[in-house]
């Protein structure tokens, strides 16, 4: 009796079940692509993935300077530096010239030659100097040429990275291998201040060429990116790449939208040079503003550190040396909770849109700048403090800007924006290396505090105009940026009868 019940029970309700089947069946085929296709992009990034560990060799790992006489006064604590520190500022003046040439020249590569190529050719030159480098029997120093061309080479994977990554990712699952990138990156440091310290970089050469060349092999194997295809005027290549990577779990939309941005850009030159002068002008402005508002922890930490706990008529030599200890070793107090930020970018990148989450990471870093200046009392809870508190807010920031410097810069002017701000930021940097010179165990000069302070009001200024102008990523992909770029307030060029509105502003 109760196996006829069933039996009416099931044939009473057949377009429910099947429904049922349906819909469970369609969450199975979703989630198997989607599994399926962060697998095949990460499969894509393994080949740039090396990028940010070669970074932290090529800046951490001591570089030999060349011999230089400078006059030394024991008797001024804040212009007085030794003969040795002297030498590595001017060695790193000397680096300005190959950084801003690699940048230039990745951009030409990647234009030209396509991400593809460009991406084979840095793991090659990586490879062909690691292996120098470990079979030189590269100890402790950089020779000083070979330190010239790391840089130069560093930079061309930099800029291969950064697009490559942008176009071969969902917009879903771009900040996803960007936080990876991050923490791939404080590992390495790790990793690299343990060798150096242990007197093991040689070895560590050894390994890295390894695993280098594996990525060389890896990136021979790695599709171009669809965008770069269509650019050059092969859509069907492009789609089925595009298709491959994306597994079933996309919208279409978004290969559709890239064709459209593209076939728009080929039309009437006066509208397109208006379209892409203004593209270029926004992110540009918005991605000098964010490097501008980089409130650097490790920078603050030395104006607060100076202010209120370096006395150099009553400290000890224990205070010297329990400072040194703590600057000299970074991964005790900061390294090692650079973790936290990459969960602290990855947690809040998927809930906020992403300039509030940039805005609200900025505040938070400001807040416990203003709370550790004037209510902690010691060194050690000082470390402990924004090690914990200031470092997430700060990485989140990190990673959110290598996903802006490439989203802010869409389409067929994307090499050059890159170029661009890479070399603004470069200029910054070494502007900034200028002010702080090695002073024994403490890095600080007198224009050291008023320059961060400023840093700090323009970072207040910059927070509401990045959450007022700054046009929102998050909810489009890269190509759909010009779109909302060309509807902020100004003039329109872009409307159908773009002749009459170019023609019109012309004749106004």
């Amino acid at each position: 009796m109760g196996d006829v019940e069933e039996v009416v029970e099931k044939e009473a309700f057949p377009e429910v079940d099947a429904e049922y089947e349906d819909e469970y069946t369609d969450f199975k085929s979703q989630l198997r692509a989607l599994v399926l296709s962060i697998a095949r992009q990460l499969y894509c990034s393994c080949s740039v993935m090396m990028f940010p560990v070669l970074s932290q060799i090529y800046q951490h790992v001591k570089r030999e300077t060349p011999p230089i006489e400078v006059d030394l006064d024991p008797d001024d604590k804040y212009f007085s530096i030794d003969e040795e520190h002297f030498a590595f500022i001017v060695f790193d003046r000397g680096l300005l010239t190959p950084s801003i040439t690699g940048f230039i020249i990745g951009g030409i590569l990647l234009r030209f030659i396509g991400r593809k190529y460009t991406i084979i050719l840095t793991n090659f030159l990586h490879v062909v100097l690691l292996s120098y480098a470990f079979l030189s029997g590269v100890e402790e120093f950089y020779p000083y040429n070979l330190s010239l061309v790391n840089v130069f080479v560093r930079n061309i994977g930099y800029m291969s990275f950064f697009i490559y990554l942008a176009e071969i990712t969902s917009p879903t699952f771009r900040a996803f291998f960007m936080g990876f990138y991050v923490l791939n990156e404080n590992i390495a440091r790790i990793k690299v201040d343990t060798a150096r310290n242990e007197g093991k970089v040689n070895k560590m050469f050894r390994n890295v060429t390894v695993i280098t060349s594996l990525s060389f092999l890896l990136a021979i194997f790695t599709p171009e990116t669809p965008f770069w295809l269509t650019l050059k005027g092969n859509p069907e290549k492009a789609e089925e790449i595009f298709t491959w990577i994306r597994a079933g779990y996309s919208d279409v939309d978004e290969f559709n939208q890239m064709l459209s941005t593209i076939e728009d850009y080929s039309g009437d030159k006066r509208i397109l040079k208006r379209i892409l002068s203004r593209t270029f002008i926004v992110g540009f402005i918005f991605s000098i503003l964010v490097i501008l508002c980089d409130i650097n922890p490790c920078k603050l930490m030395e104006v607060v550190l100076h202010d209120n706990y370096l006395d150099y008529d009553t400290q000890t030599q224990d205070d010297i040396d329990n400072l040194a200890l703590i600057i000299d070793e970074p991964s005790k107090y900061f390294t090692r909770n650079k973790m936290n930020g990459v969960v602290f970018f990855l947690a809040f990148n998927f809930i906020l849109p992403r300039k509030l989450f940039y805005v609200m990471s900025y505040s938070l870093g400001i807040l416990i700048v203003v709370v550790i200046r004037y209510n902690l009392s010691s060194i050690e809870t000082l470390m402990q403090f924004s090690s914990y508190c200031l470092m997430p807010p700060y990485l989140g920031t990190t990673a959110l800007q290598h996903i802006l410097a490439v989203e802010m810069f869409p389409t067929t002017l994307r090499e050059i924006g890159l170029v661009a701000r890479s070399i603004f930021n470069v200029f910054y940097l070494y502007a900034d290396d200028f002010s702080t010179s090695p002073d024994g165990y403490f890095p600080l000069r007198w224009i050291n505090r008023p320059l961060y302070y400023a840093q700090f009001f323009i970072s207040l200024i910059g927070i509401p105009v990045l959450l007022i102008f700054m046009p929102e990523t998050k909810t489009t992909n890269i190509y759909e940026l010009d779109q909302v770029i060309s509807d902020l307030p100004g003039e329109d060029f872009t409307s159908v009868d773009g002749e009459n509105a170019v023609g019109e502003s012309e004749e106004n």
